[in-house]
């Protein structure tokens, strides 16, 4: 079946990877230059429900550096390659296999949470090396990206799970 050959898994991964660039792109600027807040956490949540953590990981991790790299943020880029493809892993690892309809909201409120705690403690790490106790202020942006990123990856999970791939995330 097309879907279980490398070419697929690879064209998937590249779109997912553009698309989660873009709405990094498409952030809203925090007040007082302390990060942005955008879409693309839900995008990875997806992505982790429906491709899971190998493919998945790349895709997220490439897509949020190069959207780093193109905003100027370049000593970001690498944490933010390493903590958005460990959050896919996390989130797949806690979904584990997909039931006969899919994941339960539950199970996708634990797992993409867990991923979200790793994500803010991932940034928050590599913020207090940079700047010290001044690292606390972005975990707030973090945790206000969670809040509206977990809700609509679960949202959008719901709507195309059953149109993305056939079998969740044994796909990829």
């Amino acid at each position: 079946m097309p879907y279980k050959t490398k070419t697929w898994k690879l064209a998937v991964s590249g779109v997912f990877a553009a698309m989660i660039a873009i709405a990094t792109l498409l952030a809203v600027p925090v007040a007082g230059g302390t990060g942005y807040i955008h879409a693309a956490d839900s995008l990875i949540f997806l992505l982790a429900a429906t491709a899971g953590g190998g493919y998945g990981a790349l895709a997220a991790g490439l897509g949020s550096s190069l959207a780093d790299l193109i905003k100027g943020y370049t000593i970001y880029a690498l944490p933010s390659f390493f903590i958005k493809a460990l959050m896919t892993v996390i989130a797949a690892a806690a979904l584990g296999k997909p039931g006969k309809n899919g994941y339960s909201t539950g199970r996708l409120i634990f797992a993409f949470t867990l991923s979200s705690l790793f994500m803010q403690a991932g940034y928050f790490a590599f913020e207090f090396l940079m700047y010290g106790f001044a690292g606390l202020v972005p975990l707030l942006v973090n945790m206000i990206q969670s809040a509206a990123g977990i809700p609509l990856g679960i949202i959008l999970y719901k709507l195309l799970h059953t149109k993305i791939t056939p079998t969740g995330a044994e796909a990829l």
